[in-house]
This record gives C-alpha cells, sequence and structure tokens, in this order.
C-alpha cells in the first residue's frame, strides 16, 4: 500500500479538476496541496516531509498533514537564485543522507543559470544569452549537484557545489534524479542537453558558449556517446546522457566505478551508465543490491526502460544504451555517423550496446 500513498500524494500536488474516476481499491486524499510545480516529496525518518518546487525552493512539513492536524510548511532551503527555471530545467533532484538528520546534509540537483567558462551568473536575462522562449536559439547552461549543510535552526544553509557540469543548449533533455544506493554511494543522471526540433548533431552551436569538450563531430545528442572515443577518457567529456556514481562527501567518482583510478579524467571516472537521451527518473528495486531501474525519454517513436544491475563494489561494468544511435531496439536513421557506424558493427563499439528492458511506441510527439 506504500506505492499506491506515495502517487496518490502526488497526484494530489498537480491535480487537475478533471481526474478520473480511481479504481477499486484506491482512495484519494490530499494531504499537500498549494505547492506550484512541485518535483519531488521526499520522507525522512522522523516524520518530516520534504516537497521541492520546479523555480528552487525546498518546503519541509513537520509530519504529513492531516484534517485534525493541517500542519503548515516552511521554507527549508532556497536556491532560486542559482537555477534556471524553464521549460525542462529547474530543481529537478533531492535526496537525504541516508542517516539524515542525525547527518546533517540534503543533496539538490538542479539546472546552473550560468555555465563553465565564466563565473558571470546569471546568464538568463542577459544580454549575452539568447532568449529561452525560443527553443532554437540555445541558451547554454549548466547542471549542478550541490550537498546543503543543516543548520541548527532546521533549514539549510551552506551549499558545497560537488558537481558541475552538463552542458545544455536547448531547454529540454536537462538534468533528473539524485538518489543514494544502498551501496552508499550517490547516483544521479542527466540528459543529453540536445535539440529535440532536429537531429543534433551539434551543426547549430552557441558561438559564446561552444560545446568544447564534445570530440569533433560528436556534439548535440552525440554527447551521450562521449566514452566511445577512447581519448575521452583522458581528455574529458561532458556528463549528458550519462549515469553517475559518487562520493557524496567530494563529488569524486566512486572508487570501485569502471573507468575509476589511472590517468582518467574526474568526469570519466564517475560516469557508470552512457548513452541516454533524458532519463529524467530512476530508482533501486527494492530487496535488490542496487539494480536501478530507469525511464529514457523518447524521441519521435519509443520510450524505454532500461536496468543497471548491481554494481560491483570494485572492477563495476560500463553499460551503454545507445542513444542517439538507436532509438529502442532499432538504429536511428538520423544519426549515420561514424561513432554509431562502429556500434552497429557485430559486437562493436568501445562498449556494446545494452539493449532496453522493455520499449513501447507513442503516437505523435508525446
Amino acid at each position: 500500500m506504500r506505492s499506491r500513498i506515495l502517487v496518490l500524494i502526488v497526484l494530489a500536488l498537480v491535480a487537475s479538476p478533471a481526474l478520473a474516476a480511481l479504481p477499486a481499491g484506491f482512495h484519494r486524499n490530499d494531504p499537500i496541496t498549494g505547492r506550484v510545480e512541485p518535483t519531488g516529496v521526499y520522507f525522512a525518518h522522523d516524520g518530516r516531509v520534504f516537497v521541492t518546487e520546479k523555480s528552487g525552493v525546498v518546503w519541509v512539513y513537520a509530519h504529513l498533514p492531516t484534517a485534525a492536524d493541517p500542519v503548515q510548511p516552511t521554507v527549508f532551503a532556497d536556491v532560486r537564485a542559482n537555477v534556471h527555471d524553464y521549460w525542462d530545467r529547474g530543481l529537478l533532484g533531492f535526496a537525504l543522507d541516508p542517516l539524515f538528520p542525525e547527518q546533517p546534509y540534503v543533496y539538490v540537483q538542479y539546472t546552473f543559470n550560468g555555465g563553465l567558462f565564466d563565473d558571470l551568473p546569471p546568464r538568463w536575462p542577459s544580454a549575452g544569452c539568447p532568449n529561452p522562449t525560443d527553443p532554437n536559439a540555445g541558451c547554454v547552461v549548466s547542471g549542478r549537484i550541490s550537498r546543503l549543510t543543516v543548520g541548527e535552526d532546521g533549514t539549510a544553509g551552506e551549499e558545497l557545489v560537488l558537481v558541475e557540469d552538463w552542458y545544455q543548449q536547448y531547454p529540454s533533455h536537462s538534468v533528473g534524479t539524485i538518489a543514494f544506493g544502498p551501496d552508499g554511494w550517490l547516483y544521479a543522471g542527466g540528459g543529453d542537453g540536445a535539440s529535440f526540433n532536429f537531429h543534433d548533431l551539434g551543426q547549430s552551436g552557441n558561438p559564446l558558449w561552444p560545446d568544447q569538450r564534445s570530440p569533433a563531430g560528436a556534439g548535440g545528442s552525440l554527447r551521450s556517446q562521449g566514452l566511445e572515443d577512447e581519448a575521452a577518457y583522458t581528455g574529458d567529456i561532458w556528463l549528458d546522457g550519462a549515469i553517475i556514481r559518487i562520493d557524496p562527501a567530494t563529488g569524486a567518482g566512486a572508487p570501485g566505478n569502471p573507468l575509476a583510478g589511472g590517468a582518467n579524467t574526474p568526469n570519466a571516472q564517475r560516469v557508470v551508465a552512457y548513452g541516454l537521451r533524458n532519463p529524467f527518473r530512476f530508482t533501486f528495486r527494492p530487496g535488490t543490491p542496487g539494480e536501478l531501474w530507469l525511464g529514457d525519454v523518447g524521441e519521435n517513436t519509443w520510450e524505454e526502460i532500461n536496468i543497471i544491475p548491481p554494481l560491483a563494489k570494485t572492477a563495476a561494468t560500463l553499460t551503454n544504451f545507445g542513444w542517439p544511435c538507436f532509438e529502442g531496439r532499432g538504429h536511428h536513421d538520423g544519426f549515420n555517423v561514424p561513432i554509431c557506424t562502429s556500434l552497429y558493427q557485430t559486437g562493436g563499439g568501445v562498449t556494446p550496446v545494452t539493449p532496453p528492458w522493455y520499449t513501447y511506441s507513442h503516437v505523435g510527439s508525446s
């Protein structure tokens, strides 16, 4: 029943007047209302309930409100000054330390209204940033994972930026989920930051903030295949289209990650899976030592559900889910480039492609 309760809480946050009748065995309760564009609900073991809003505000309730005790929320954290809140961009990920509140840390993942090659945020609004209401303009921003320290007054204070990356030229396919795995490491995901209106190979780059880390001819959606260029292991890559596993204290890659150690760059050492378009949400399967299930938002035809098996504490295996060379289980005709040609060959690619666990088609563009 717990999963049903959680689903209904989220529905209550964004409920419309025209909700369909509930199936037999379900009932509706609206314990939390009034939140603006909520992106998640999180429960601490001391009873507190946290609700994130896309703008960058985190609210906290002393407990789940009831009719007998309609407790009112207070602002727990406010990072709006750093957040680029537009379309798919905003405060999208939140995680409580596994030992919270005794361990006084929470973690946020948001679209940062700035980039990696200047120290002059905000980029929007500014004279140098194209209008983000034009999805073709390309207002380039980045993403952050930060640790917030909870003060004695019970609110979040100091922000320590653990990871700053995720080149995002277009207002979709931004960052997404952060969550602690059963192994104690912090996992996070991000999209390819590319256009959804055309097959984006980086041909429409923004000259003010160029795609400096992508291998030649491998920008746009092909950032998701950055690790297919072995030179990127030491030359660095973006984290676009990847799932990472990091130390929650430092942001460094977990020691047992597939590319940990050696001359590999910090980003390469963080990655455990790549080749994703927009892995907006993922979760760990209960009762497993870390089996990760994720949904990858498709393009024109296919949606995917993918699985990353539990990762070994040492010598974990790297996974490549194939985007944009593959959509679903088929070859993507819009990306007929050398990286994809290599993946199409039998057993080809630096990391052979892992097919989706499940695919389903959609009608139209949604």
